[in-house]
């Protein structure tokens, strides 16, 4: 069954008027689901269901990373540390998305997501106890703020929150749990790392990672349509496991 479903599929579309298939020129980039998946393209991911891929592990005197049961829990011993992954992320357009929590079900200290980064500059998005968001240039011992902080209702205090962030035409689009909650403009930075930081005697739970390049359709630039209502009291449909 399965193998003449994939045989008629094509056919199917190819009869399909033109008007009914979908036009990928046109991108909702300020929309958590205005992207369409064809112009994306994995280039890391890491479910945790295999303790020996992807995400580079460390077991030593600053940092401890145990994969098990499909989750990670990274552990800081003495200071705040970020627990890096080498990745070049593409310059005309990226994705980064994890969901994350503290191991303590209850956020204690800032949840940080960390990306743009080297060792010296980095970004860094934080996640407070009080249920607000602030995002932060790092620059040696200097920190420049980018986002100032702010409440949000869309937090989970004592869950997992997903995070992900945009990068396209030099703006970043900041989401907590698939809703937009800031824009700005993508700073000059050299680094093309990103990670997640852990504090002492909080230790963070990763449950997936996944990056991806934004694929520019063939015919145009990016644009931005205003996005559809969403119904706050409806759960939108997520594209990776919650």
């Amino acid at each position: 069954m399965i193998l003449l479903m994939k045989m008629y599929i094509p056919t199917l579309l190819f009869l399909l008027p033109l008007q009914m298939l979908p036009n990928q020129t046109d991108w909702i980039v300020d929309h958590y689901i205005g992207i369409p998946d064809a112009n994306k393209k994995v280039i890391f991911f890491d479910g945790f269901s295999d303790t020996e891929t992807q995400w580079k592990k460390s077991n030593f005197e600053k940092t401890i990373t145990e994969v098990k049961e499909n989750k990670c829990t990274l552990t800081a011993n003495k200071e705040n540390q970020i627990i890096w992954q080498d990745l070049i992320m593409d310059k005309d357009g990226y994705e980064i998305e994890v969901r994350f929590k503290s191991k303590k079900n209850k956020i204690e200290e800032p949840l940080t997501l960390v990306l743009a980064g080297s060792k010296n500059e980095f970004i860094a998005f934080e996640i407070m106890p009080e249920g607000s968001y602030a995002a932060n240039i790092i620059k040696g011992y200097t920190k420049i703020p980018l986002l100032n902080e702010v409440n949000t209702v869309h937090i989970n205090k004592e869950d997992f929150n997903k995070v992900t962030i945009r990068s396209i035409n030099k703006l970043l689009y900041f989401f907590i749990n698939e809703h937009l909650i800031a824009t700005c403009s993508l700073p000059l930075l050299k680094g093309y790392r990103f990670g997640v930081m852990a504090a002492p005697k909080n230790p963070i739970i990763i449950d997936y990672l996944i990056m991806s390049d934004l694929i520019k359709p063939r015919r145009n630039t990016y644009t931005i349509k205003k996005p559809p209502s969403i119904n706050p009291d409806k759960e939108q449909r997520s594209r990776y496991k919650m």
